[in-house]
């Protein structure tokens, strides 16, 4: 099982900061689905999904969707 960073609107795989690719070889993988997330909101990612990729051939299965990397305080 692979864990990956996906632009919901463009298709693209996260490859490193501001990097991108349409082939999902050369993205950057996670070990857990926590750890993609962490890395969204750290970079202040927006319209992200967490995909995970398994099988041969290969599945993927989109398991969430980030909208916003904004943070909302009260006060």
């Amino acid at each position: 099982m692979k864990v990956y960073l996906r632009h919901a609107k463009h298709g693209m795989y996260y490859c490193g900061w501001r990097t991108w690719t349409s082939d999902p070889t050369l993205a950057v993988t996670f070990e857990t689905t926590v750890d993609a997330l962490l890395r969204a909101r750290s970079e202040q990612m927006t319209q992200m999904e967490i995909v995970i990729r398994e099988g041969n051939p290969p599945v993927e299965k989109v398991v969430a969707i980030i909208e916003s990397g904004n943070r909302r305080g009260g006060g």
